[in-house]
């Protein structure tokens, strides 16, 4: 169908996320925050999509996958925060874009757990369009096999990842905020 509403994909952590539910959801856009048994998400609980142990095992050679390129520490020992880097998949699983609040390190690499849903966006959807706010230095990106600076991306359209650090400050969430303007 060519009306259906934008669908909005993301994890329900505080932050980022939370700021982009609200954000899509008051832009006329559907939510699905994807989570888990032991996951306390703040988001309305309409909004919530819980995974199933063997839906979240299924993200495991993904984030193999992505860790090649991130070469973080995978698997990692906290049971809590490995579902938390598989739920990431399910977020970009069915995407056709992404995007994303977090800052670039000084290698020029998305920092934090962001950086995870980045790398599977980029595994699963090579050709996908995918930006980051740095709110750091205020910046919006877009990902053409590096990160190059641009004014502001569209709206999002279709279903898209919407993903960030959960140490959300102003700028990030002016940005979300504005993208839908």
């Amino acid at each position: 169908m060519q009306n259906e509403k934008p669908v909005c994909c993301s994890g329900g952590a505080i932050g980022s996320d939370l700021s982009w539910g609200n954000a899509a959801e008051a832009a006329g856009h559907d939510v699905i925050h994807f989570v888990f048994a032991g996951h306390r998400s703040p988001a309305k609980r309409e909004q919530l999509h819980y995974l199933s142990r063997d839906e979240l095992a299924l993200a495991n050679d993904h984030l193999a996958k992505a860790n090649k390129k991130l070469q973080r520490k995978w698997p990692v020992r906290s049971e809590f925060v490995a579902n938390l880097l598989r739920r990431n998949y399910y977020q970009v699983l069915y995407s056709g874009s992404l995007y994303a609040v977090s800052h670039l390190d000084h290698n020029g690499m998305v920092a934090g757990g962001t950086a995870w849903a980045v790398q599977m966006m980029n595994d699963l959807h090579p050709e996908a369009p995918m930006f980051l706010f740095d709110q750091k230095i205020r910046q919006w990106y877009s990902w053409k096999g590096t990160w190059v600076p641009v004014l502001q991306p569209a709206a999002p359209t279709g279903v898209y990842a919407a993903v960030g650090s959960r140490d959300l400050n102003q700028y990030g969430e002016d940005a979300i905020r504005n993208i839908y303007v």
